[in-house]
């Protein structure tokens, strides 16, 4: 004799499946964009430390510092 067993999931069952994947999948992106989000923050933060970056304004800018000026020539101002 033989038994077959048939197993029936409705679509209703796949459909929850399937959005809970989503979710989750939603989750774990949102949460790996943010970690990116503040790693992109702090090299900013860094490169603007080794450079002498400032904000102003919105806009980044470089701070130069002149520290002596020496004449290079004989005609030199």
């Amino acid at each position: 004799m033989n038994s077959t067993t048939t197993t029936t999931t409705t679509v209703h069952d796949n459909n929850d499946s399937t959005l809970h994947n989503i979710k989750e999948g939603i989750k774990e992106g949102a949460h790996d964009l943010k970690e990116g989000i503040k790693d992109v923050a702090h090299n900013i933060s860094k490169a603007a430390e080794h450079n002498h970056l400032y904000q102003k304004g919105g806009h980044l800018s470089q701070k130069t510092t002149v520290e002596s000026v020496e004449p290079i020539g004989p005609n030199a101002i």
